[in-house]
């Protein structure tokens, strides 16, 4: 088709979407290699040789479209100076250093006009999550909550764990129903993984359900291994109910 879904950070609005854009040359062309790759093959592309040539031919660089929070953050951590004039091999726009910078003061990471980070910052340095997410993981401690956020920031951390099946919308969504709070998508999350951990981490139970099962061990993984760092780093693991 010519089109990709492709992650795009927009530091004016501070917003990550999926969008669907015009593949590049090389992508296409790249795309257009799997005809052949096992035996003789044809590709038939569904756009115009004009539209080709238009195109771009290279796909921009991920560090130039997604949130450079993480990545200051990072720099910060260990000291190095003059982060926005860092020979990076794509140099991101300043825009998106000034983003990174305004995302981590309202975070609590580093304070304006001051070098390095503060103790929040340094910690969250330390969790393998996204600035925001780890933000939350840490003010989660205060609030004796730490094993439910941990779950939450593993959902946040997959795609997608509804499975809606086409010929069977209407069983799917009678499924999810059922997870569904009306307080927000958060504690629907909460809601799952609690019947799945009270179904054992069943297949079938995922199945039934309409649950993506890849994606929710996958969810498991990753708060296991979560909830072993927070332990590692002293971060009591307690609930208050």
């Amino acid at each position: 088709s010519g089109f990709v879904k492709q992650s795009n950070f927009h530091s004016e609005s501070g917003i990550q979407s999926l969008d669907v854009v015009h593949h590049s040359q090389a992508g296409c062309n790249q795309r257009a290699g799997r005809a052949g790759r096992t035996q003789p093959g044809i590709c038939y592309r569904m756009y115009t040789e004009g539209s080709f040539e238009l195109r771009p031919k290279f796909t921009e660089p991920e560090i130039r479209r997604t949130s450079l929070a993480s990545v200051v953050l990072a720099m910060e951590d260990i000291g190095l100076d003059d982060i926005e004039d860092f020979d990076f091999v794509d140099p991101p726009e300043k825009e998106a250093f000034h983003e990174a910078y305004e995302t981590l003061i309202a975070l609590g990471a580093i304070r304006r006009g001051e070098k390095g980070l503060t103790e929040i910052g340094k910690a969250m340095a330390r969790l393998p999550l996204e600035p925001r997410i780890a933000r939350m993981v840490l003010e989660a401690e205060k609030h004796r909550c730490v094993s439910a956020v941990a779950t939450v920031a593993a959902f946040l951390s997959v795609r997608n764990v509804f499975s809606r099946p086409r010929g069977k919308e209407k069983e799917a969504d009678a499924a999810h129903y059922r997870f569904k709070n009306r307080r927000g998508d958060i504690l629907t999350y909460l809601a799952i993984w609690n019947e799945f951990e009270d179904a054992g981490y069943s297949t079938s139970w995922c199945y039934q359900n309409f649950l993506n099962g890849k994606s929710l061990r996958e969810i498991e993984n990753i708060r296991t291994q979560l909830l072993q760092h927070l332990s590692r780093n002293r971060v009591e693991i307690r609930e208050n109910g």
